[in-house]
């Protein structure tokens, strides 16, 4: 592998890094402000999936509201 296929790879591993952390981040950002109106758990749950179908398991959801709800 020549050095600018690789630095390609490592630029597109890199953005993937990226993009997934900016996305939990504008999650945790959505689930606090939904906690700040005193939505419930149950509604917040449902927007999120629904907005990032597909790229979130019910599971990265459910741990992200209790990480929010924990660190009230």
């Amino acid at each position: 592998m020549d050095y600018a296929t690789r630095l390609k790879d490592e630029r597109l591993i890199g953005e993937k890094i990226g993009t997934l952390k900016e996305r939990k981040e504008g999650v945790r950002n959505i689930i606090i402000e939904f906690k700040a109106n005193q939505t419930a758990p149950n509604i917040i749950f449902r927007f999120i999936k629904n907005a990032y179908r597909g790229k979130l398991t019910d599971e990265e959801i459910q741990q992200m509201i209790d990480e929010v709800e924990e660190n009230e």
